[in-house]
């Protein structure tokens, strides 16, 4: 295999500076995973794939999963995902194992591609390789993969299994997954509540905008529901995208919670608003409140946000 490869696998695992230098940033494995997760260089998958088949320290082969798993991340490579799938039995490490099908979830698995031993092991008992192998299961549109999903949601292991589950159906889910997510917005635990309603945002449609209504204005899960609120309702909704931003400056919050690309709810909502703050004298009127009486309780990226729109709010 390629001196470089050797060496990087090496780097990967290195511990010899832990404990001495203060940032871990700063560490030789650090490094070398930030180096590994930039090559795009499809000369270094055969090697890596032969590797791996013989090599028996499990430290090593999971620092050559890893720039595998990284390589094909960047190339897109459907071949390496078959490759993981069948190591699976392979791997009797739970860590190693997990680890793989970290790998695995980022990389494209086409329809065509057979599951079953993937599928087989979202049913492993062994937690961490069920969750890994559930997240696994994203970046294809095999059926197969939804209606495991769906099992999942109707009898799960632990609550960590819907949270799981609810995450991947949010990238690859269909209306016929939006059913099983709804009955689960109202569930005990949070996480999987708020997981279950934010799948549904993101493959729902306009159909469902009641539903994320009621939620904004009589649900727990207000800073989720914002964003199913903007997403499919029009005109029409802008007073209760009104009355939820006056909620969020009543009072100084605690946390300042970034809900969608790097945004907090109350910018989420501004940035609907701002679409129609031309005909509206009363957004207008509201983003000078904001950015007046009530900007002692605005986090600074919103103050940012605010002042970078002045001139769309005039």
């Amino acid at each position: 295999m390629d001196n470089y490869l050797t060496d990087l696998i090496s780097r990967l695992s290195d511990r010899s500076d832990w404990g001495i230098i203060k940032n871990s940033g700063d560490s030789i494995s650090f490094k070398a995973h930030r180096e590994a997760e930039k090559i795009t260089d499809s000369g270094y998958i055969p090697q890596l794939i032969g590797y791996i088949e013989v090599e028996k320290k499990k430290e090593r082969r999971d620092s050559a999963y890893f720039i595998l798993g990284k390589i094909a991340k960047n190339l897109q490579d459907e071949k390496v995902a078959e490759f993981l799938i069948n190591r699976i039995p392979e791997e009797k490490n739970e860590n190693i194992l997990s680890s793989m099908l970290d790998r695995l979830a980022d990389l494209p698995k086409p329809a065509c591609l057979d599951l079953t031993l993937l599928l087989d092991a979202t049913r492993d008992k062994r937690r961490y390789v069920r969750w890994s192998a559930i997240s696994a299961l994203d970046n294809t549109n095999n059926p197969k993969a939804e209606d495991r999903l769906i099992e999942i949601l109707q009898n799960p292991e632990d609550d960590y299994d819907l949270t799981r589950a609810n995450a991947t159906l949010s990238r690859i889910g269909s209306s016929k997954s939006l059913p099983h997510l709804e009955k689960l917005i109202t569930y005990k635990i949070m996480d999987v509540a708020y997981s279950a309603l934010n799948a549904m945002v993101e493959i729902a449609d306009e159909s469902y905008l009641p539903l994320f209504v009621k939620q904004l204005t009589k649900g727990k899960l207000k800073s989720v529901a914002i964003e199913g609120v903007v997403r499919y309702g029009r005109e029409d909704v802008i007073p209760v995208v009104i009355k939820r931003i006056k909620e969020l400056v009543a009072k100084q919050r605690k946390y300042q919670t970034i809900i969608h690309k790097g945004q907090t709810d109350l910018m989420v909502g501004m940035e609907f608003l701002v679409t129609y703050s031309k005909d509206y004298k009363y957004i207008r009127d509201l983003y000078n409140i904001l950015t007046t009486k009530k900007s002692g309780l605005l986090f600074d990226i919103e103050k940012e946000w605010l002042e970078s729109h002045s001139e769309m709010f005039i």
